[in-house]
């Protein structure tokens, strides 16, 4: 009797590759997602510990509070690339999201298909071995002792 051999196997092996490989690109996209978020958020600590800083003194020199100020400019421009950029990561990561489900989906109907035909395969190979237990009983009963 013949071993199981799926014919499709090198495709479901193709598929699982490029299952993972959307996979490992998700998550990529998420990391630096999360780093542009931290980012956000250092840059936001960071003025307002200046900003502490600066009321805290009991007298502030004009040029201090114009540093402040030129601070919280570039600050706040550089939080606005930031959630540009965090825009930009978070359409690709839904794009991504509809290439890893359609790779899960094809990856799945491949092994659907590959256990409907190792079921397939079950049953013919026992039936098989059914027929040939018969027979074998068969001949030794009509056997002439």
């Amino acid at each position: 009797m013949k071993a199981f051999r799926f014919s499709l196997q090198r495709v479901l092996e193709w598929r699982a590759v490029q299952l993972r490989t959307e996979e490992e690109k998700l998550s990529a996209l998420q990391h630096q997602l999360g780093s542009l978020l931290i980012r956000d958020k250092e840059l936001q600590a960071s003025l307002v510990k200046s900003e502490l800083e600066l009321r805290s003194r009991p007298l502030i020199p004009a040029v201090e509070i114009a540093a402040l100020s030129g601070f919280r400019k570039r600050i706040e421009a550089q939080r606005r690339d930031l959630r540009v950029a965090c825009f930009k990561v978070e359409r690709e990561i839904d794009a991504q999201r509809k290439k890893l489900l359609d790779a899960r989906r094809d990856h799945r109907m491949l092994e659907k298909l590959r256990e409907k035909k190792h079921a397939e395969w079950t049953y013919l190979n026992d039936r098989e071995l059914e027929s040939v237990a018969a027979d074998a009983f068969l001949a030794q009963w009509a056997r002439p002792e």
